[in-house]
Order: C-alpha cells, then sequence, then structure tokens
C-alpha cells in the first residue's frame, strides 16, 4: 500500500510540474519551450504515465519500470544538452548552440508537436529563457506577470525572470 501512495504523488507531482509549465511559464508568463525544453517535457509526461501504471499494482510492472527509466533517461539527456545551450550563450561560444534539434522526432515517430502543439511543439530557441511578450498583450499585463517578466515602459527587462527562468533568480541557479 505504502507504494501505490508512493507511485501516486510522484504522478501527481509529474503532472503537476508539466502543468506549471505550460500554463504558467509559457502561456502566462510568454516563456516559448525550445526542443529540449519540449523533449523534458514529454520525459516527464512518459514518467507520469508510468507511474500512473504502478498506482493500480504490479499488472503492468515491467512496462512501466521501463516507461520510467526510458523517461529518466531521456530527460537527463535533454537537461545536459540544455545546459550545453546555455554554456554556449554564456561563454559566448563561437560554434553556437549545436545541441539543440532542428525537428523534433518523438518516440515511434509520434507526431505529438502536431496532435499538442500548445504542449509539444517548440516554438523557443535553445538556450533563450527570456519571456516574449506578444504586442497586443505588452499593455494587459497583471501586477503578477508585470513582476516576472517586467513593464513595458522597462521595455520587459525589469521583471524576476526577465533574462531567463532560473530556480533561484538572485544567484542565477
Amino acid at each position: 500500500m505504502i507504494f501505490n501512495k508512493t507511485w501516486f504523488l510522484l504522478c501527481f507531482f509529474s503532472i503537476a510540474l508539466v502543468l506549471f509549465s505550460h500554463y504558467f511559464l509559457q502561456l502566462y508568463l510568454f516563456m516559448n519551450p525550445c526542443a529540449n525544453c519540449v523533449y523534458i517535457r514529454f520525459a516527464i509526461c512518459v514518467f507520469a504515465l508510468g507511474t500512473f501504471l504502478l498506482i493500480f499494482g504490479n499488472k503492468f510492472a515491467f512496462l512501466a519500470f521501463a516507461m520510467l527509466f526510458y523517461a529518466l533517461f531521456l530527460g537527463f539527456k535533454y537537461s545536459f544538452l540544455l545546459n550545453e545551450s546555455y554554456e554556449a550563450i554564456a561563454n559566448a561560444n563561437p560554434f553556437g548552440v549545436t545541441s539543440c534539434p532542428s525537428k523534433l522526432n518523438f518516440i515511434f515517430s509520434l507526431p505529438l508537436d502536431k496532435i499538442f502543439p500548445s504542449l509539444f511543439a517548440a516554438t523557443g530557441t535553445c538556450g533563450m529563457d527570456a519571456p516574449i511578450v506578444p504586442e497586443f498583450m505588452s499593455d494587459q499585463l497583471s501586477k503578477i506577470q508585470e513582476f516576472f517578466v517586467g513593464t513595458k515602459e522597462a521595455n520587459f527587462t525589469n521583471g524576476l525572470y526577465s533574462k531567463a527562468w532560473f530556480l533561484i533568480p538572485k544567484f542565477e541557479f
């Protein structure tokens, strides 16, 4: 019974992370996901599906654990590639960002970017997490949005996440 609670919590937090990144960061704060970000989001969705299968017992344990290990591999792989993009940009690497795929290719050639474009389409540039406020929205931002992305008067450079999204913005971590 303890494992069912653990799998439920892991499933819940995985779904919460995807919803946070999609609704808050992408739609509310206008931070467009790059290809590596979309792959990381996909890995979290696969992880959530694997934990969801484990909630209901051991009937699908082999499939579920295969999904969990695949999701972990995929998530770490694209997290490291995304970090390479950040490092290349931070160090003004003359060779540029090479770790960002130009076309998304999901497992089994699933066209998830066509089926769920809002969730799985790469609309941003790798290594560039700064919010891009649409012109038609620049006068309609709420106080919360202005706190995170900045104000129009300051050309959106005075917000908490104006440069990029950081776990701890003060230290850019």
